[in-house]
């Protein structure tokens, strides 16, 4: 019974001993703390192969030492473990905050679906502070600082991406402040090097609202037809290059693609050329502090039943998908969504909102600059007449 015993031990150290040592699950402090949308990487230390489990169950079609996980809800809060050469990791707590972060990064222009060699402009909506914030890339499995070469005196903080390469995981940008570790959101590129691509609207889908999906061609050509699939199945040909999913459900999740037949304009061959997306999966994030917001004789209002009491107001412009932060609640005529913030937190953004100038309004700014036009002319006239 005791050289029984002595051989166990010995087993359950022998891999210890050939230096196979227990593998660790990590995540990047720049990562912290973690909130609903973002997308985060988990490293199992070591090489190889391994097998990735959430609390106890593995996950499927996980391999890779790095682990990306994108926080659907706050159901990914939980244990995280590793296997490697069946050795297994301790659990690492991962805590999901019930919000969004507090400040945003978004895509001012371009789209979430890259072009290989493109680059896209990003925009970090502070208002002010600028210089304690340090932006962050995830690219080729490895964490980099972005420069970052002009600061502004007001607005966004705007920077350019590098250009992209063709690679197996997406590119990931944030942003974080150096003295009180406030986060922003982060913005997930993915490289295509294929003619067509399928791009979402917003950028990050939301449950309970419209998601719509456009067909891209690289280069403009003209597009003869379009063919939209989820998970492999034709929907239905259209000439339309955009698929709208209202009113997103569990059931719309999937992966999209979308197929192109096109000509190119410039072309004397009259060639036809017909090329299908990337798959593009889609996942609904789950709200659970949503605003709302109303807009009456020129005053608009944001609320938000479930945020903190000492959470503000923040109104921003969205035109396809895209959101732009307004400085006033003085609005222009267009489309608006707010959300309600607080330092640790935020809301997601209200249902857009489409906000209409009235005849007082459009006969007050009219006013406005009749009267400045009239100053400007008394002015001139002066000059001439001293002159």
């Amino acid at each position: 019974m005791k050289n029984v015993v002595v051989l166990f031990v010995f087993g359950a150290i022998l891999p210890f001993s050939l230096g196979q040592s227990r593998p660790k699950v990590s995540i990047k402090k720049q990562f912290l703390p973690v909130y609903l949308g973002d997308t985060i990487v988990l490293t199992c230390s070591g090489g190889g192969s391994v097998k990735w489990y959430f609390d106890g169950t593995v996950i499927p079609d996980q391999t890779q030492q790095n682990y990306i996980v994108t926080i659907k809800s706050i159901s990914e809060q939980g244990q995280y473990v590793c296997v490697r050469n069946g050795i297994r990791s301790k659990e690492l707590q991962l805590k999901v905050e019930d919000a969004f972060p507090p400040e945003i990064l978004v895509i001012q222009s371009g789209d979430s679906v890259v072009y290989k060699d493109d680059s896209v402009h990003l925009a970090l909506y502070v208002d002010n502070d600028w210089q304690n914030w340090t932006c962050y890339v995830y690219k080729h499995q490895r964490l980099y600082h972005v420069i970052i070469k002009d600061y502004p005196e007001t607005g966004p903080l705007e920077f350019m991406t590098s250009s992209v390469e063709k690679t197996s995981e997406p590119y990931i940008y944030w942003c974080k402040n150096k003295i009180t570790n406030t986060r922003s959101s982060t913005v997930v590129l993915s490289v295509t090097d294929l003619m067509v691509k399928l791009v979402p609207h917003p950028d990050l889908a939301e449950l309970r609202k419209d998601l719509e999906l456009e067909c891209v061609t690289h280069g403009a050509p003209k597009t003869k037809n379009v063919i939209f699939y989820k998970d492999g199945k034709a929907m239905h040909p259209q000439n339309n290059v955009k698929y709208l999913i209202e009113n997103m459900t569990k059931i719309d999740e999937g992966n999209y693609e979308c197929e192109a037949t096109y000509t190119f304009q410039a072309s004397t061959s009259k060639s036809e050329f017909t090329v299908k997306s990337v798959p593009q999966e889609v996942v609904g994030i789950e709200i659970t502090l949503e605003a709302a917001m109303s807009y009456t004789s020129g005053n608009p209002v944001c609320t938000c039943s479930k945020c903190k009491p000492e959470g503000k107001a923040e109104f921003y412009q969205t035109e396809n998908g895209r959101y732009k932060k307004v400085k006033n609640t003085t609005l222009s005529q267009g489309k608006y969504a707010c959300r309600v913030r607080w330092d640790t937190g935020a809301s997601s953004f209200s249902l857009p909102l489409s906000v209409a100038v009235s005849g007082n309004e459009a006969r007050s700014n009219t006013g406005v600059i009749v009267g400045v036009m009239v100053l400007i002319l008394i002015v001139m006239g002066l000059i001439f007449t001293v002159g």
